[in-house]
């Protein structure tokens, strides 16, 4: 009776699982549709593929293009040995132009006096990786970003995003 039971469960759990993902298609389609039908290019949706964030997917306002701290946006990347040219990433922004940006001895940062992360010594194959220096205001039309997972590859190793490189804020669906 107790295999019946978990069966029954499974059975019910996996129909649950597949009619939120049918779910989830539909109002992307829906949402998309509605955004092609008004004509107008007010954003689009963004599929989020690295694990330095934990929502996966985003809705990019292109009208946007000046953020505010805690918000995500979407820019070009200026390139890296990881990343070409343009690559386009998403990232929270954690610091202001204006702000005060101050990374110590321990690579710890600090904006505004408020610690908000530290850099690797290494990336996440072992090989050594240097990190950002600054200690200073921002410069006007840059931005600070951060990803939420320990092994990110942001603004700590690659410093500032330029508000020309912006694409838009995004808005975390899911």
């Amino acid at each position: 009776m107790a295999e019946s039971k978990t069966l029954q469960e499974k059975s019910f759990k996996s129909s649950v699982s597949k009619e939120t993902a049918l779910n989830t298609i539909l109002f992307i389609f829906l949402l998309g549709a509605i955004v092609h039908f008004i004509g107008e290019n007010i954003g689009m949706f963004i599929y989020n593929t690295s694990a330095s964030l934990p929502q996966k997917v985003f809705w990019l306002n292109e009208l946007d293009k000046t953020p505010e701290r805690g918000e995500f946006i979407v820019f070009y990347f200026k390139g890296s040995e990881y990343y070409p040219r343009d690559y386009r990433m998403i990232k929270q922004v954690v610091c202001l132009p204006g702000d005060m940006l101050e990374v110590d001895n321990r690579k710890r940062y600090y904006c505004n006096g408020v610690y908000i992360g530290t850099a690797r010594d290494t990336d996440s194959k072992g090989k050594p990786v240097e990190n950002f220096v600054w200690k200073g205001k921002i410069p006007e039309g840059n931005y600070f970003v951060m990803g939420v997972h320990p092994l990110s590859y942001d603004s700590r190793y690659w410093g500032f995003v330029e508000q020309k490189d912006i694409m838009g804020t995004a808005i975390p669906l899911f």
